[in-house]
């Protein structure tokens, strides 16, 4: 989870962007030989939020993402 309060806007400094909460998800599974495979979803309930005025953060997304040692 990732959580932020309201803020001042930085394009005037006398609008504040609301507060939010975003969530995240993340699993994996490590095999025998520490080869690591992990999925995801990024902003879980796709929420719309921004961090500055006018600039809207990216919705939900999906990724996999492998680790291999070297």
């Amino acid at each position: 989870m990732e959580a932020a309060s309201r803020r001042y806007n930085l394009s005037d400094g006398s609008q504040m962007s609301a507060g939010y909460a975003v969530y995240n998800l993340k699993s994996g599974y490590r095999f025998s030989n520490d080869v690591r495979i992990e999925a995801g979803v990024r902003n879980l309930f796709d929420r719309l939020y921004e961090y500055s005025e006018g600039y809207p953060e990216m919705g939900r997304s999906y990724f996999v993402q492998f680790n291999v040692p070297l």
